[in-house]
Formats: structure tokens, C-alpha cells, sequence
């Protein structure tokens, strides 16, 4: 099984990204892929500010970016009151990313609280229906471009919503009805509800495996105990070829001036650097040269008197993306594929309980959402 880890990036800090990276080819003309997920709501607000700006150019090169994961924006629709056209959407994904997923309208209410009650049903019903039209409009155009001599590299996927059973497989029928994603690269995205539950990440697993769906990517989780539940458990079962899962919180991390200096299966671990007026107390671990990673390497190089400016922010993402993506590819991973139980019981605690037999027993929870492991620590506090 192969599985890469994804951080979403907005368009202003992929400028800085591309930045330093022109930099560290000019001093060495290597050119090292890097894999990303970006959304189609922040590129388009990008692009309307600066119409000029040539930037996204080698994002459809696989030997210079990698893996580019187009996100449809969806929750953007709910969240920002977002405009996005379906067939617009796909016809950037086709031109920008490597792959991408298919505008799905999430169930939320606009608070973003979720809507899994008697009382929301009509709520549901709306997101499903909007979402099958979306899939409707966008697949000709992608199955017109896979014809032809020069047929598109893009890979478009599907994406599942709900937290029930039921609803995970109502919303995968109505959209595999339309269009399979069933291709050889072709997958399906996976949103837990929450993302933070590992129950709930388990119970996305064996819905998968019980779907025979071989590719999968989670949406919004990159917290180390949930990564070992979708990777330990996609290894267990045996029928699942690759992994991908996504998230931001490495890069907001850095935004609020906070730098990872370490992280293990349980989780990340996080140190504050300087204030927003400048001054600073400690850019230590960058100016040490014990990192090793590239961002710190070019912060020595580019400010060798230690006096920085602003930009150091986009240091400081790179560092956090390059230790988290260290830890996932070359850490946790190879731990989880030599002892994947040892490392569920390690990572989960007094979780793991819960978590296999969400697993192990998918039917005890399928019409009716069941109490998640927050909601029963909230009811003994």
C-alpha cells in the first residue's frame, strides 16, 4: 500500500513556496517534487486580485510538484457563501492538478454545526440532490477529454459525505450511479465527521473496505492518532492501494508563529517563536542548523545577520511541511507497517477499544448517529 501526505496550501503562500524553491534550484539545479492540495475558492480569489500572475504553471507537471490534489472549494460554499460552477471547477482541475474531486455540497448548516437529526432532513436532501446535478454537469467534460490522441492525465475522483452508514452509502449510490470513479487511477475522498474522532475515522475505513474502494484520500486529517487509524487499518485490510489524507494545520500552525520542533503517534508538538510586533525571542532551532530540512537551511543562508523580516513566516511553513511530511512518510508509516496493532494500541490509549469494535462490527451504528469518544468525555466531565 502506498500513502502520501497532502498539505493545503493557499495561492499566496504557494508564491513564497515557488520562491524559495527557484532559489534552491538556482543553487543547485535540482528540482524536487512536492505534493500539495489546493482549492479551487482560494485560487480563483487569487487570480481575480492578480490576473497577470503566471503562477500555477507547473502545477499539471507531475516531475516538478508531484501529486496536485484540486479541492472543489465545497465547504467554502457553506462557510463563505462561495460561488463555484461545477463545470468551470473541473475544467481548472484538468489544467492545474494531477487530481481532484467533483464540487460536493457538504450537509452543514451555515454555523458549520452538524445537521444529522430528524429535524435537518430536508437539509440533506437538498446537499445530495445539489451535489448528484454537480457530478451530472462536470462528467462530460471529463470523459470527453480522457478521448482522443492526447488524453488528459488528470484524475478525477469522488467524494463521500455522511456520518452514518446509511448515509455514507445513500450519498456513494446516487454518485456512483453517475459516474464510477472506478478507473484505474480514478478513487474516492473520504470526509469523517468530525475528523478528529478516530471512531469515526474507523468507521470511514471499513465503509471503504466494505465498498471494495481500492484509492482513497481523507479529507482534513493529519492528527498523527488518526493518520495510524486510516493507515493501520487500510493495511489490515489488504484491499486498499493507496492512502492520501489532507490538511492545513501544519501551514496555520506556522501563521500563528508557531514552529514544530518534535511529534510521536500521539501528536504534534509545537513551540511559539516571536510576536506579531517583530520581536523576537527565539528563531533558535532555525538558526541552529540541527534541523537539517531545506527551509532552515535557506533561512541561515538568506539571513545570516538574524535580522528577518515578515517572509519568515513562509520559512516556517516549509519547516513544519517538511518535518510533518518526515514523519508520515519515512516515520509513522514504516512503524505502522511493521506492528500496525502494536501501533493502533499505542497511538489510541484507552481508544482502541471503541475503535476496533467500530471496526470489526460495522453494522451496530448505521441509521442512527452513535455518542463519538468527545461527546462521551464532554457527558463525564
Amino acid at each position: 500500500m502506498e500513502q502520501t501526505f497532502l498539505p493545503a496550501w493557499v495561492w499566496d503562500n504557494i508564491i513564497q513556496f515557488r520562491r524559495l524553491q527557484a532559489k534552491v534550484e538556482g543553487r543547485t539545479g535540482n528540482v524536487n517534487p512536492y505534493d500539495l492540495l489546493i482549492s479551487y475558492h482560494y485560487w480563483k480569489r487569487y487570480f481575480q486580485r492578480y490576473p497577470d500572475d503566471p503562477m500555477g504553471h507547473y502545477s499539471s507537471d507531475p516531475d516538478y510538484l508531484g501529486t496536485v490534489f484540486g479541492d472543489s472549494g465545497g465547504f467554502s460554499l457553506v462557510t463563505l457563501d462561495a460561488k463555484i460552477d461545477p463545470e468551470r471547477l473541473i475544467r481548472w482541475q484538468m489544467n492545474y492538478c494531477t487530481r481532484g474531486v467533483f464540487l460536493d455540497i457538504p450537509p452543514y448548516r451555515r454555523s458549520s454545526h452538524y445537521v444529522w437529526s430528524n429535524d435537518a432532513i430536508e437539509y440533506w436532501k437538498d446537499a445530495i440532490d445539489r451535489t448528484e446535478l454537480n457530478v451530472k454537469r462536470a462528467a462530460p467534460h471529463y470523459i470527453q477529454a480522457k478521448k482522443g490522441k492526447n488524453p488528459t492525465k488528470f484524475e478525477w475522483w469522488g467524494v463521500v459525505q455522511g456520518e452514518t452508514r446509511d448515509q455514507m452509502q445513500e450519498w456513494y449510490d446516487r454518485m456512483a450511479n453517475v459516474y464510477p470513479f472506478d478507473g484505474p487511477t480514478e478513487g474516492w475522498a473520504m470526509k469523517p465527521h468530525p475528523a478528529l474522532d478516530p471512531v469515526v475515522c474507523a468507521r470511514t475505513v471499513r465503509f471503504a473496505v466494505d465498498n471494495n474502494l481500492p484509492r482513497l484520500h481523507f479529507l482534513q486529517v493529519n492528527s498523527p492518532p488518526n493518520v495510524v487509524v486510516i493507515l493501520a487499518l487500510s493495511l489490515l485490510a489488504g484491499n486498499i492501494e493507496l492512502v492520501t489524507y489532507d490538511s492545513a494545520s501544519v501551514s496555520l500552525a506556522a501563521g500563528n508563529r508557531h514552529l514544530m520542533v518534535g511529534s510521536d503517534e500521539r501528536g504534534f508538538n509545537y513551540k511559539h517563536q516571536f510576536t506579531r510586533d517583530g520581536n523576537t525571542d527565539v528563531v533558535d532551532h532555525m538558526w541552529s542548523g540541527d534541523c537539517g530540512c531545506d527551509a532552515c537551511t535557506w533561512f541561515q543562508e538568506d539571513y545570516p545577520d538574524g535580522e528577518f523580516e515578515t517572509s519568515v513566516l513562509y520559512y516556517m511553513m516549509l519547516h513544519n511541511f517538511y518535518l510533518a511530511r518526515n514523519y508520515f512518510q519515512n516515520v509513522l508509516f514504516e512503524q505502522v507497517k511493521a506492528d500496525p496493532v502494536g501501533m493502533l494500541k499505542s497511538a489510541l490509549g484507552k481508544h482502541y477499544g471503541p475503535v476496533m469494535r467500530e471496526y470489526e462490527n460495522p453494522k451496530i451504528w448505521t441509521q442512527y448517529r452513535p455518542i463519538t469518544i468527545f461527546e462521551q468525555m464532554k457527558k463525564q466531565r
